[in-house]
Order: structure tokens, then sequence, then C-alpha cells
């Protein structure tokens, strides 16, 4: 399931795991993204169920730049631990500057966690 998240174009958000030891995945992506992950999952025989999906209302998440820059840094193992991959790597790779890198990631974070935070909200009002 690992690989197949990384490969695809879909961010990671969190893993858990409840008390029948099955593991709970946040995943963000585009519908097309989301789409060729399910296919790779089931084409893998890695069995799954979609328990929620939805689909932004508003305007994109997140800007095309932070999308590409934050699908490379997950690519190259800079949300590792231990990090495969730093910021000076990155930002030389596409030749910025290491803190504009920084502030790419940083803000796309934000943006994402925002999302998910707001949407975690919404459904501890409605239980």
């Amino acid at each position: 399931m690992c690989k197949e998240v990384a490969k695809s174009n879909c961010f990671l958000v969190s893993v858990a795991v409840d008390a029948a030891d099955q593991a709970r995945w946040r995943v963000l992506g585009s519908g097309d993204s989301f789409r060729e992950l399910t296919t790779a999952l089931e084409r893998r025989g890695i069995p799954f169920q979609v328990i929620l999906k939805k689909t932004l209302k508003d305007k994109e998440l997140l800007t095309t730049r932070q999308e590409q820059i934050l699908a490379m840094a997950f690519e190259r193992g800079y949300f590792d631990f231990p990090k495969k991959a730093g910021l000076e790597d990155l930002a030389s790779s596409i030749g910025v500057k290491t803190s504009t890198m920084a502030e790419i990631i940083r803000r796309g974070q934000k943006k994402i966690l925002g999302e998910y935070l707001a949407r975690r909200s919404l459904l501890h009002e409605e239980l």
C-alpha cells in the first residue's frame, strides 16, 4: 500500500490502526489520481475499502506549483524519517533557493492541514 500511494499523485495525510488492527488511510488526490491509485491496489490484490470520498467544492486546494513540489518532495523521501532528501537537494533540483523551497512546502502543508482539520471539526460536530 505504501509503495502505491508513494507512486501515485495522491498525498498521504495520515494512517491509523483501529482496535481490529485495520489500517485507516486518509489520502488526498484528484479524481484521476485517486482512480489510478485504487486501480493499482486492485491490480496488486491489495484489499481496501473507500469509506468516504469528498470533492473539494471551491477552487483547487493547492496551486499547481505547490502540488508538483509536494509530490516531488514526497517521492524523494523528504517526509520520511529519517529524511532521504533535504530542502537543499529539492531546491537545487529545480533551481530555486532553499528558503523558497521551504516556503512553498510550508504553505502547501498549511493548506492541506487546514482543510483536513476543518473537515475533522465538521465530522465531530455531526456526531
